[in-house]
């Protein structure tokens, strides 16, 4: 089902300066008000995405659908010159276009073609994508980030649909350097004629450093073998610049029934007039034809369903790539139950907005208990004045005759010395009562420690020396300890004895900073650092 989301270093070819910010950054597909992403880092996101799907098989497919014209700087006769998706870099930033998904996570409509033009002009730009490194899962982590935060700049995007646009990048990359590799160098035979034969959109550094790889022997051997494989590939598509996805969901609309990989087949490898694109797509279509009349069960399996009659006539996939649905699927994520990386996503960003909720819930919860027991204190302080007022005016405050008496016998040297015996009595009666509403007190804060085990907490610079030692309170992970969860590398331990006061609480809160400040109180501690105590 179709899914919108609405508008509301590795190792590098040259020398280790080969980075985004070399040569002359003549880039005339980026315009330069959006260029404050790789000057600041305040846009930059840090995103959990590096999942290990930039595989390069995902770049050679029979159904990879060329860029139109995408890499020459020179117009020819009554042609057009590169794309620059000038209407959508003029967008203000924030105006986000909608993009609908299908059930693979690829992007379909009619602003499909336009998207993913849009991101060749960014795969083009050698300040954001330099072309120095040999392969795009060399491209440092940091320059995807701010290719994929200038594409949510001008599209409304989740975190689930990092994957396939890393992936597009990657292509769009790739198809650029190989582009210019073909004009640009195999046109050419010395040194200087390729120099001076600079696309005008690559930097020259690094179109420098480009030429002096393709001329090693390394560069060359891996051009011979990147041609080696694309010849092999005789059943040539003539679906042009449109994607597969989006002519499967055009079948789709057209017959109310998602057409088999198969039919896919038929449908991309035929001329305008039904005739095949060669003798290699004719002979594979009639043997489509044949099974589906001989073998209608098979014929009707869609996609997701494992041994259907694409795989049947053109063998097993692959490792990390499905014929027949373009960019994006992998067998693990259709045949298996494995999520594929924009589900993991989509799971990991609920999770997280769940946990987000939940704290946020039980942060709020603490503060309102924590005014509770405030108040609750309050109210035993002042009851506590209000008692010990009581019981200074019941042991000081004489009956009027005592007063009267008092009052005659002031100069009396007897009745001074028994006043003073009985305010040094009343006064020691005081104290005493303060010292049991104190220990009362402290009875009623202390924890329950029956069954607590014993442990030692030891220094996270030193692991072998103890700073203090308590009671394992819990090892469960949804425990609240300073309003934050433990999580799954601490513990909850009650400080009972602080052996070195100066080592520093590695989670502080409440002004408690050092260990001494979190005597006979609990506090997380990585579980690794807290040892039982040996009897």
């Amino acid at each position: 089902m179709a899914r919108t989301r609405f508008h509301p270093g590795r190792s590098t070819i040259g020398p280790s300066n080969a980075t985004n910010t070399l040569g002359d950054p003549i880039q005339e597909d980026i315009p330069s008000n959006n260029h404050s992403l790789r000057q600041s880092g305040g846009h930059i996101q840090e995103n959990p995405f590096d999942l290990g799907i930039d595989d390069d098989n995902q770049f050679s497919s029979d159904d990879d659908q060329p860029e139109e014209n995408m890499d020459s700087s020179k117009k020819s006769r009554n042609g057009r010159g590169p794309t620059r998706m000038h209407k959508i870099w003029a967008r203000r930033d924030g105006e986000q276009l909608a993009l609908t998904f299908n059930e693979f996570d690829q992007p379909i409509g009619d602003d499909a073609a336009k998207f993913t033009n849009f991101l060749g002009t960014i795969a083009r730009s050698g300040n954001d994508a330099p072309l120095t490194y040999r392969d795009w899962r060399h491209m440092p982590l940091d320059n995807k980030k701010i290719m994929w935060n200038i594409v949510k700049l001008k599209y409304n995007l989740g975190d689930d649909n990092w994957p396939w646009v890393m992936k597009a990048l990657g292509k769009k990359w790739k198809d650029f350097k190989s582009g210019l590799k073909k004009k640009h160098y195999d046109a050419h035979n010395t040194y200087e004629d390729r120099l001076a034969d600079r696309d005008s959109r690559v930097l020259p550094e690094q179109w420098k450093q480009l030429i002096e790889y393709w001329d090693t022997e390394e560069g060359q051997t891996r051009s011979l073998r990147s041609k080696s494989n694309r010849s092999k590939q005789i059943t040539t598509h003539t679906a042009g610049s449109r994607s597969f996805a989006r002519i499967r969901e055009e079948k789709r609309k057209e017959k109310g029934v998602v057409p088999t990989r198969a039919e896919l087949f038929k449908i991309t490898h035929v001329h305008k007039n039904g005739d095949p694109m060669n003798e290699e797509c004719a002979n594979k279509i009639r043997e489509i034809d044949m099974k589906t009349k001989n073998q209608p069960d098979t014929a009707k399996k869609g996609a997701k369903e494992v041994n259907d009659l694409f795989s049947e006539i053109f063998g097993k996939e692959k490792h990390g790539r499905v014929r027949g649905l373009g960019l994006g699927p992998a067998p693990t994520h259709i045949w298996t139950d494995a999520p594929s990386p924009a589900a993991c996503i989509r799971m990991a960003t609920e999770a997280r907005k769940k946990a987000e909720e939940e704290t946020k819930e039980m942060k709020e919860r603490m503060m309102v208990m924590e005014t509770q027991l405030a108040e609750m204190k309050a109210m035993m302080t002042a009851m506590l004045q209000h008692k010990s007022t009581d019981f200074h005016q019941s042991n000081y405050t004489p009956n009027p005759m005592d007063g009267q008496q008092n009052i005659v016998d002031a100069n009396n040297p007897k009745d001074a010395l028994e006043r003073e015996a009985r305010s040094s009595s009343s006064s020691h009666e005081f104290q005493s009562y303060q010292v049991h509403q104190a220990k009362k007190k402290r009875v009623q804060h202390e924890p329950e420690t029956e069954g607590a085990q014993e442990v030692l907490l030891m220094s996270i610079g030193q692991p072998h020396r103890p700073v203090a030692r308590g009671l394992l309170f819990s090892k469960d992970p949804s425990t609240i300890v300073g309003g934050d969860r433990l999580g799954q590398q601490y513990w909850e331990v009650y400080i009972e004895v602080v052996m070195i006061p100066t080592e520093s609480l590695i989670r502080s809160y409440h002004g408690m900073t050092k260990i001494r400040d979190a005597a006979r109180k609990s506090i997380a501690w990585p579980s690794y650092l807290v040892k039982p105590v040996k009897r």
